[in-house]
């Protein structure tokens, strides 16, 4: 018995059509019980959707692609039947095909289909140019990451920066912050072993605070990881480098929100020294949580950090070499950050031995994150048509 291949309909590509998927259902759709910043990134959206009042239905895509870690209610697993609709699907070009299948987008549906995409480097990858034949248009959080994409589709490219606001509950009654001493001045760095260790540069990060902090009893540092035991030469040099030194926890695995977010408040700072961010959501989310974050001065996250509200770290541009083969790129002429691990230290030490000014830096970050990652961006390119 030969099986026919599961077609998907066309996207919504004129004025008209996309005119008339606005009078159907909205439809989220992503990896809404998936702890990583393409998770995120879904539950993001549904929350500025949320805060306007906005009528949607979320389809949860998680379990299609095995990466089910959270739990989520209230998600749905396909489309509605109607011919017209709008469809933001967070999830990059590699899944855009099997997600549009799991979703069932067929039957002659003409949806306005957007893929909310994110990419770290300067060049595109080519294997993804085909995939905007699948999508009407593609949102991308940062300038940074669209010029990217720009340069290798033809369909619109609109920049829509993640919504970022820390949930409503008191994170200030936080249980992971009793963990350590009671005056202890934490700083945190954060990786995804699946978003590449070389691109986050964490042992870089952990190098600039073991040699800011040095011997001072109240600095602790807080190495939060996911994915750690795939990749187990770079957990066995990571293991080698805190060996010994009590101040350093390290803490793998997934959490949930609202752990998410007690971790990142039980932090003074928090500090990467990326070699490239398409957006940086982790420091958004610190900013917003009044943090004082030191951070490279390139890529994704500049758009909302400055001199004024953070710490940005000098760096020059390297070639790209990821020995995790997630940016397994053939061209040479590619670079990335190397940031100024000097400055970094001299930074990190001022703001260990200065509690005013990390409180006005990070008060300062609260309000331009609140300002600018308000999620009104959501809304303005859902009515452009």
């Amino acid at each position: 018995m030969v099986r026919r291949r599961l077609l998907v309909s066309r996207p919504a590509k004129s004025k008209k059509d996309k005119q008339r998927s606005s009078s159907g259902p909205l439809v989220v759709a992503g990896l809404f019980r998936t702890s990583s910043g393409i998770g995120r990134s879904a539950r993001s959206c549904a929350e500025a959707l949320d805060k306007f009042g906005i009528d949607y239905l979320r389809c949860d895509l998680s379990a299609t692609f095995n990466q089910v870690d959270l739990e989520f209610l209230d998600a749905s697993f396909e489309l509605p039947e109607s011919r017209w609709g709008t469809l933001i699907l967070h999830l990059n070009a590699p899944e855009t095909l099997a997600a549009l299948r799991a979703l069932r987008y067929r039957n002659r549906k003409r949806w306005r289909v957007i893929g909310y995409w994110v990419w770290e480097l300067d060049v595109l990858p080519s294997s993804w140019e085909k995939e905007a034949r699948h999508l009407t248009e593609i949102w991308t959080p940062t300038e940074f990451s669209a010029n990217a994409i720009r340069r290798a589709v033809d369909i619109p490219v609109v920049v829509v920066p993640h919504f970022v606001e820390p949930p409503a509950r008191n994170l200030d009654q936080n249980p992971f912050r009793e963990e350590f001493p009671l005056n202890a001045t934490i700083i945190g760095v954060f990786a995804d072993g699946r978003s590449s260790f070389d691109r986050k540069n964490l042992l870089g990060s952990i190098g600039a605070f073991l040699s800011a902090a040095g011997t001072d009893p109240n600095c602790w540092l807080l190495v939060k990881t996911r994915n750690l035991d795939e990749h187990p030469s770079f957990k066995r040099a990571l293991c080698e480098m805190i060996l010994g030194h009590g101040r350093v926890r390290l803490l793998d695995g997934s959490l949930s929100e609202v752990k998410k977010w007690e971790v990142i408040n039980a932090c003074d700072i928090v500090l990467s020294l990326h070699r490239s961010e398409g957006f940086g959501l982790v420091l958004a989310e610190a900013m917003s949580l009044r943090k004082a974050v030191v951070a490279t001065d390139w890529s994704g996250n500049t758009e909302f950090m400055s001199q004024s509200n953070s710490c940005p770290v000098p760096y020059e541009l390297v070639v790209v070499m990821d020995e995790y083969c997630v940016y397994s790129l053939s061209d040479s002429s590619l670079r990335w950050a190397d940031a100024d691990l000097g400055y970094a230290v001299e930074i990190l030490k001022q703001l260990i031995d200065n509690t005013a000014m990390r409180q006005e830096i990070g008060e300062r970050a609260r309000l331009s994150v609140g300002e600018h990652l308000d999620g009104r961006a959501y809304i303005k390119a859902l009515r452009s048509l």
